[in-house]
């Protein structure tokens, strides 16, 4: 009687079809997974959290480095253009910075366009009669004819100057008929006109050679015009119109920047180093040749330039008040 007892009582320690200890496993089973979740919602919240933590703290330097290869190559490349203050945006989602683009006109800032770190910096110009080249903000685009290629027609746009008003300043591209000094330039160049950009010469041979007429019996390309955010040169000025002790100087650290700098225009700051430089490490002075300028006055100084024999052509670019 004794032995049945016992085992009625082990069997109801075992029996796990008891309802009570089924109720007892499956709580310790819920507090189980909801430990589980709570730490895998616990881990999942920390890393989001980090993520969004690495991300605010990361996005300023990369919106930063693109903003120094934006600037950098349009010191090199934006004839007679600034880039003004930068509006930045740092935000978990979509960070980026905005800027102006502005060209100075006798020291009047002229607005002509912007540049956006996440957006293409190609510009779409509109053609509208002949050879003349508009922004969509209604400037005329400023075109250059290297002195080494011959053109079927270049631009004159120093016989239009009557044309314009005479309370106006006027930005106009020169390309001259061969290379020439800094020196050469300030003095064959009356001093009735603003001298703010000079264009230099950076072509290798082969270069040359695909700006020139291309004709191989399918292709027939006229020679081509050089825009004015297509060629590489220097400003005379700084950003508020003073005018700088060493530009020269200036433009080769530009340079060498730009080259240590890196980013998406590396190939065309390293193109522009090895052809200046001659393949050698460093630029020297002599090596920079001036073919062109941007030059700024009213159409009383501009009528000054028409005789000069080393002007090949002239295109007017922004027109605006003087006051």
């Amino acid at each position: 009687m004794k032995k049945d007892n016992k085992d009625k009582e082990l069997n109801e320690l075992f029996d796990f079809e008891n309802v009570e200890e089924k109720n007892i496993i499956n709580k310790a089973k819920t507090k189980s997974y909801m430990r589980m979740i709570g730490t895998s919602l616990g881990m999942t919240a920390l890393i989001i959290v980090l993520g969004i933590a690495s991300k605010l703290q990361l996005m300023p330097f990369i919106v930063d480095n693109k903003i120094a290869e934006i600037e950098s190559h349009n010191t090199l490349m934006g004839a007679n253009t600034f880039i003004g203050p930068w509006d930045t945006q740092n935000k978990v989602f979509n960070s980026g910075a905005t800027a102006v683009k502005y060209k100075l006109i006798e020291n009047k800032p002229v607005y002509v366009g912007e540049v956006d770190v996440d957006k293409s910096d190609y510009e779409n110009h509109l053609g509208i009669q002949g050879n003349d080249i508009y922004s969509y903000y209604g400037n005329r685009i400023m075109e250059f004819y290297h002195p080494l290629v011959k053109y079927d027609k270049y631009s004159n746009d120093l016989l239009k100057i009557n044309e314009i008003d005479d309370n106006k300043n006027i930005e106009m591209g020169l390309s001259f008929d061969k290379s020439y000094t800094i020196d050469d330039i300030e003095d064959l160049l009356p001093k009735d006109v603003s001298i703010n950009w000079l264009w230099v010469d950076t072509y290798k041979d082969d270069t040359l050679k695909s700006l020139k007429k291309f004709d191989n019996g399918i292709t027939k390309r006229d020679a081509q015009i050089l825009e004015e955010d297509q060629i590489t040169g220097f400003s005379l000025i700084d950003k508020v119109g003073n005018i700088k002790k060493d530009p020269i100087n200036e433009f080769i650290e530009d340079i060498n920047y730009g080259l240590r700098k890196g980013g998406k225009y590396k190939d065309d700051i390293k193109y522009i180093h090895e052809t200046l430089s001659h393949g050698e490490k460093e630029i020297e002075k002599n090596n920079i040749k001036i073919i062109g300028a941007v030059i700024v006055s009213d159409k009383e100084g501009l009528s000054k330039l028409k005789d000069l024999e080393m002007i090949k052509s002239s295109s007017f670019g922004v027109i605006t008040d003087k006051y």
